[in-house]
């Protein structure tokens, strides 16, 4: 794994920029916004987490917090808050292979206060403004619901 990414996870500091961080180090840039109450959110670019920190400070990120908790038999999925309060994150686990699937930060989505498996790989996350379908196998392929 990447060593940002295990200093992500032990630290709960995640880089501020809209995007999902995978754990080969690998992330797509994400555009997310509001036309009128419709919020949307799409992929502007891949980049690696190493980039991001080849041009940013290392100590330009957000702390996050997870009391959000779901499981299926194959996926565990935390949910919460960054520190800056629009911030939504989520993160997944591999629970047959124990290893980090993928991260997501959203910095103006709001908090992520509910989290429920739509399929057995496909999850709905909620805050007070958004709600959001995500194929945890894709989840380039986000949407609003």
């Amino acid at each position: 794994m990447n060593k940002y990414i295990e200093n992500i996870l032990d630290e709960y500091e995640y880089p501020i920029i809209n995007s999902i961080l995978f754990s080969n180090g690998d992330m797509l840039v994400l555009r997310s916004y509001f036309i009128g109450s419709d919020y949307k959110v799409r992929v502007l670019c891949k980049s690696t987490i190493d980039s991001y920190f080849d041009y940013n400070d290392k100590n330009a990120v957000s702390n996050f917090e997870v009391p959000i908790h779901e499981e299926n038999e194959s996926y565990s999925i935390y949910a919460g808050e960054g520190s800056w309060g629009g911030d939504g994150v989520i993160y997944v686990m591999d629970k047959v292979k124990q290893e980090f699937v993928w991260f997501l930060f959203l910095d103006n989505c709001n908090p992520f206060e509910e989290i429920v498996f739509d399929t057995s790989d496909t999850i709905l996350a909620c805050t007070s403004e958004v709600k959001l379908r995500i194929p945890i196998k894709d989840p380039a392929k986000i949407s609003s619901v």
